[in-house]
C-alpha cells in the first residue's frame, strides 16, 4: 500500500495484516522546516506496540517493523 501527494500537516494510513510477521512501515516526507517531523507506529487492538524514534527536518525517512 502506497500513497503520494500534498497531505498537509498531519497526515494518516491505517492498514490491516493477517500475519504481523508481515507487519513493516517505511515512509519519506519532504518537511516544511528544520521542526518538521515524521512517526511511525504499528498498533495491536489500538495499542502501540511499536514504533520508531522520530525523523525532524525537512527530509524526512522512517521505518520500522516488529521484526527489528
Amino acid at each position: 500500500m502506497s500513497a503520494t501527494g500534498d497531505f498537509g500537516s498531519t497526515w494518516e494510513k491505517e492498514a490491516t495484516v493477517e500475519n504481523k510477521a508481515m507487519a513493516m512501515v517505511t515512509a519519506s516526507a519532504n518537511g516544511l522546516s528544520q521542526t518538521s517531523t515524521l512517526k511511525a507506529q504499528i498498533l495491536i487492538d489500538g495499542k502501540v506496540v511499536k514504533e520508531n524514534t522520530p525523523s525532524t527536518g525537512t527530509t524526512l525517512s522512517t521505518q520500522v517493523s516488529l521484526n527489528n
